[in-house]
């Protein structure tokens, strides 16, 4: 072998070694849990002939290959090389329309809501995110209530006034007067990461638009940072209506109570409430299915002072599937269309 091969076979094994690591013996670990080096370390049994190949392929290539390879031992200039522009994925532009602000009364679905001055309503969907591809774009989430010299920001609405459309068990959302935003599901974890120090819940119930109203307001004293304050009201039977904030302040909280004392819902429809949830105080056979008597209360609150029963009727089939463990004096959960029980489910509290 000449000094052009070995100094080929050299450069070869280098930059083999480069990319995989340098061939060596395993190191001796000291007592403890023993890792085998050579696991790591060992070249693959594929290297061996790697190298052949690459040497026939280098000779074979002549003495333009050689001369490449030979150039990185010197401190000539580097041969040029075209390096490959980077991919980049350009963000997909918003494409939604949404309706104009409107400043004064703003209606929605029978529902007319003043707004104080220096305020306008702008299309919520202003403060959700784009839908990502696949993803449905909903037409209507209502609207978002905000000082007008405010700009919009994703997750930042002052108040948020919807409308709720019956629900389905299949399509939902079942709605949940006891969670942030009136719609059953988790909400998102507030004090992250420092946790709670104190939490207080008050609730009741109170006029909105000459209707009644669950009103819910949370507090959350964060260990770091500034409390967690939401505040809602939920007209719980058709037409439903949901007024929500996650900023609340002073300004915010009397905003909400003027739109409760000075709002105009349309009449309700039906006496039965999209969701219920409280104590089981009888259980009847009847035509159809079972009825149930339901002492309302509030979700983490199990005082219960006033005893007013409200009926509904579990269809038998409903009730033979999820009334496992349902019996009087326990907690019970109702959902409906607005005019049927459409989900049932006892808690074992």
């Amino acid at each position: 072998m000449n000094d052009f091969e070995n100094q080929l076979k050299t450069l070869l094994n280098e930059r083999v070694d480069a990319k995989i690591g340098t061939r060596e013996a395993p190191r001796f670990a000291p007592a403890g849990n023993v890792r085998r080096l050579d696991s790591v370390r060992r070249r693959a049994p594929w290297v061996v002939p790697l190298l052949a190949a690459a040497c026939v392929a280098a000779i074979v290539g002549g003495s333009v290959g050689a001369a490449h390879l030979l150039a990185d031992k010197h401190h000539g200039p580097a041969p040029a090389t075209r390096v490959p522009a980077p991919k980049h994925t350009p963000t997909p532009k918003d494409t939604r329309t949404f309706r104009p602000d409107q400043t004064g009364p703003v209606t929605l679905d029978g529902a007319t809501l003043p707004l104080p001055s220096g305020w306008v309503a702008r299309d919520y969907r202003r403060y959700e995110p784009p839908p990502v591809e696949g993803q449905d774009d909903p037409a209507d989430q209502g609207w978002c209530f905000s000082p007008a010299s405010t700009q919009v920001r994703i997750g930042g609405c002052p108040i948020w006034f919807r409308s709720y459309h019956d629900p389905s068990v299949q399509h939902g959302p079942l709605m949940d007067v006891d969670n942030r935003g009136g719609s059953y599901g988790d909400p998102h974890q507030v004090c992250i990461p420092s946790g709670a120090t104190h939490y207080d819940l008050q609730a009741g119930e109170f006029p909105f638009g000459g209707r009644m109203a669950d009103y819910r307001h949370w507090r959350y004293d964060c260990k770091s940072g500034p409390a967690f304050v939401a505040e809602q009201y939920v007209v719980a039977t058709r037409p439903a209506y949901i007024v929500f904030s996650e900023h609340v302040d002073a300004t915010v909280h009397q905003v909400m109570s003027d739109l409760a004392a000075h709002a105009s819902l349309p009449p309700s429809a039906t006496t039965m409430r999209y969701e219920d949830f409280g104590y089981v105080r009888h259980i009847a056979t009847v035509a159809g299915g079972v009825r149930i008597s339901i002492d309302r209360t509030v979700r983490d609150q199990t005082a219960d002072t006033d005893h007013t029963t409200y009926d509904y009727v579990v269809p038998n089939r409903l009730y033979a599937a999820t009334a496992k463990g349902v019996k009087v004096g326990k907690l019970a959960q109702v959902e409906t269309d607005g005019t049927r029980v459409i989900m049932f489910s006892g808690l074992a509290l």
